[in-house]
């Protein structure tokens, strides 16, 4: 059948088939079109083209005046109230010193993937880490994907991106007698603050947020239910949530609790030397003696590099040092790997498997000898 005749933006090509097309100028007065292949009836052609001239609406009203510039600050702004306020921070330091400044002023349906590729290649010859090109390269995703989302681009030419792979740095494992010196140079609070993390796992910020509350010296345990960070205006921010948002009772050896025991004691006869009472709701380590707000996490960091510089040690950081040394520790000892989930509250076991797989070759070549020895004594 010969093609008819285009009618209002709609031509037939066959029985029951249809082309719908749709032609526009940009203010820069380049022609665009939009057409599709349509099957059945003319009313149905119909509704797809009303849906493209909508969007040609759309796109060559609204998309041709928008600048990344924009996108961006309006993505973080929808952004903000589901982030961490510390994650907030480094997104602005990205977008206000990095993307604004080169590719701000790009309109958003004007950036390409080569436009993008181009922008990496310059970072990285400015000698910026591959995981930093990486974050600035999910932000440019994140923020684009939503000016899809708001009809302002037809599609998110990030992914078609080649931003330089991220090679995860693999987890260190701390020696023992490494975090025994460090445990046994170690003073004041951060003595009590190194034991209890180095035994549960708890991250930086969710010791820091441990209350009294959260203590049963009777029971062994303790329960992490909040962390502390630090927000985009240099706050402390107390979160009634953890990282992965997963609370999580764990147990704790003799040692830790009378080491909890006498931190106790003490906090409650320097309260008292102020004329005040500690209440469950103190802090355990807080520059206050009635425990009334929590140390900055950035003040572990900083006690830990001091006793790392005077034992001459180097190479690892507290989090190697406590919850990458309890995982790979258990692991090592032969603990199944749920249980080692559990105490770290990791989402699936097999988060701690993607994290810490390379130290578990050991434990299948305990298992082969295992089974090889139990086939011997068959024999």
């Amino acid at each position: 059948m010969v093609k008819g005749k285009s009618r209002d933006g709609i031509r037939q090509l066959g029985p029951s088939r249809w082309e719908v097309l749709v032609s526009w100028r940009d203010p820069d007065g380049k022609l665009r079109q939009r057409s599709r292949t349509v099957h059945g009836s003319r009313r149905d052609a119909e509704g797809v083209r009303d849906e493209l001239r909508h969007q040609r609406r759309r796109v060559g009203l609204e998309s041709s005046a928008e600048d990344f510039g924009t996108v961006l600050r309006e993505w973080i702004e929808l952004r903000e109230p589901t982030l961490s306020p510390s994650t907030v921070a480094a997104y602005l330091q990205v977008i206000r010193h990095r993307l604004i400044p080169a590719l701000g002023a790009v309109k958003v349906d004007r950036l390409t993937a080569r436009q993008l590729d181009r922008y990496y290649a310059s970072l990285h010859a400015e000698g910026l880490a591959v995981g930093t090109i990486a974050q600035v390269h999910s932000i440019i995703r994140s923020a684009l994907e939503q000016a899809r989302k708001w009809g302002l681009i037809q599609r998110n030419v990030a992914d078609d991106a080649s931003p330089p792979r991220n090679v995860r740095r693999p987890v260190m494992a701390v020696p023992a007698e490494a975090v025994s010196r460090i445990s046994e140079a170690a003073d004041d609070w951060f003595a009590v603050l190194f034991r209890v993390a180095a035994v549960t796992g708890a991250r930086r910020g969710e010791v820091v947020g441990l209350q009294w509350g959260d203590i049963d010296l009777d029971g062994g345990s303790l329960t992490i239910r909040r962390s502390v960070i630090r927000s985009k205006d240099s706050v402390r921010v107390v979160r009634d949530t953890t990282k992965t948002n997963r609370h999580g009772t764990v147990s704790i050896d003799p040692q830790t609790v009378s080491t909890l025991q006498a931190w106790r004691a003490h906090c409650i006869e320097t309260a008292l030397a102020c004329g005040i009472a500690l209440a469950d709701e103190a802090f355990l380590f807080s520059p206050q003696p009635d425990g009334s707000i929590p140390r900055w996490p950035k003040d572990v960091n900083y006690a830990f590099l001091r006793i790392q510089r005077r034992l001459g040690l180097s190479g690892f950081s507290f989090k190697d040092a406590t919850r990458h040394f309890v995982a790979t520790q258990l692991i090592a000892r032969g603990e199944d790997v749920r249980t080692v989930a559990g105490r770290l509250r990791h989402a699936t076991p097999s988060q701690t498997l993607n994290t810490y797989a390379h130290f578990l070759p050991e434990r299948d070549r305990q298992a082969g000898e295992l089974i090889g020895s139990v086939l011997d004594e068959q024999a």
